[in-house]
């Protein structure tokens, strides 16, 4: 499993020349960059997420074009059907 910090791509805190933890701007500073990053993420998402639906809404409206010219298709060949058997009972 990765851990938090590969995903967003943000490294964790490094703790300050002082002994003990980070300081306060070192952690704004971290939680600023690490809400940048939070939302480039989202955008990225939401960009894949578009172009997937438009690239399934081309799929959905290609087979609709392909299903309704083989209706057509069928209707004229019932037709012709229908023509050539009444040639048939006129003859």
């Amino acid at each position: 499993m990765q851990s938090i910090w590969n995903i967003v791509g943000v490294a964790p805190l490094k703790a300050s020349k002082r002994k003990g933890s980070a300081s306060k701007s070192d952690y704004a500073k971290y939680m600023e960059e690490f809400a940048r990053q939070g939302e480039l993420a989202l955008a990225r998402e939401i960009v894949k997420f578009e172009a997937d639906k438009a690239k399934e809404e081309a799929k959905a409206a290609a087979v609709e074009r392909a299903f309704q010219a083989n209706e057509r298709e069928r209707e004229l060949l019932r037709q012709e059907r229908q023509h050539v058997r009444e040639e048939r009972m006129a003859q």
